[in-house]
């Protein structure tokens, strides 16, 4: 079978750099390119301004840079929310949907702590004080106790590569909008834990049902937030068959007639 194209957008708080071991496993089964947003990786400073258009902006240039003959556009998480307002072409085939974002209003946070988290975010940013919050020990450990965040295993590669700004940035923008735009003309597989712990699983195949005709929905076991992510921990959460079935599920859509 034909590899296809893969323009696989991050989620929030990882990179390249940490999704490696995913990226050459997703390789044998798609031409993965990933794509890093500014801020989240030390050769990509932050944007001025940041919000889901700037980021999609981003994403539309980059796309256009690859000039690809064919693709299908991916999101994991943010990614997803990023993806639904980038302006693409008749060149994309198919949407893949990786444990998708789609704004506050799929988010598994009370209304209360969305407002409390996002302020906190936009005030950092308008302070100044958003990068140091990111390398202060004690700030992050006063946003565990709250129950704001919690700290990755991977902390030190988010500080070495990772602007504090543009995570205040996003996380604002993830808290405080929505998204109502859908390619409802193309092909959509999703990949998603029912028991999601962060986003609504309920919310997400509710709305994706609604704006998509062809939605195939892929059934992982895959935390939102894995606490590993070595090659073997995907391969077991994103088994073959799994990665077989959704490349069936575009090719036959793109080749077969």
């Amino acid at each position: 079978m034909k590899k296809m194209n893969l323009v696989l957008i991050q989620p929030f708080g990882a990179n390249s750099v940490m999704l490696k071991e995913l990226v050459d496993y997703a390789n044998e089964f798609f031409n993965v390119y990933f794509v890093d947003l500014p801020g989240f990786i030390k050769e990509l400073d932050p944007l001025e301004e940041v919000t889901v258009d700037s980021l999609a902006d981003f994403v539309g240039k980059y796309i256009n840079d690859l000039n690809l003959d064919e693709y299908i556009i991916g999101g994991i998480s943010l990614g997803f929310l990023v993806l639904c307002h980038v302006h693409i072409d008749k060149k994309c085939k198919g949407v893949l949907a990786v444990e998708p974002c789609l704004g506050h209003s799929s988010i598994r946070v009370g209304h209360a702590k969305k407002i409390l988290t996002a302020g906190i975010a936009k005030a950092a940013s308008k302070l100044d004080l958003a990068d140091w919050m990111l390398h202060s020990d004690r700030m992050l450990d006063l946003a565990e106790l709250i129950g704001l965040t919690k700290r990755p295993p991977w902390m030190d590669l988010v500080r070495e590569h990772m602007s504090g700004k543009a995570i205040a940035d996003t996380a604002y923008c993830v808290l405080t909008s929505n998204t109502d735009s859908y390619f409802s003309h193309l092909p959509h597989a999703l990949i998603m834990n029912a028991e999601d712990e962060t986003v609504s699983y309920e919310y997400v195949v509710t709305e994706l049902s609604k704006h998509t005709t062809d939605l195939l929905i892929v059934r992982s076991e895959l935390p939102h937030s894995p606490r590993d992510w070595s090659r073997r921990y995907f391969e077991e959460n994103f088994p073959h068959e799994m990665m077989e079935k959704m490349q069936e599920f575009f090719y036959s859509r793109l080749y077969k007639k």
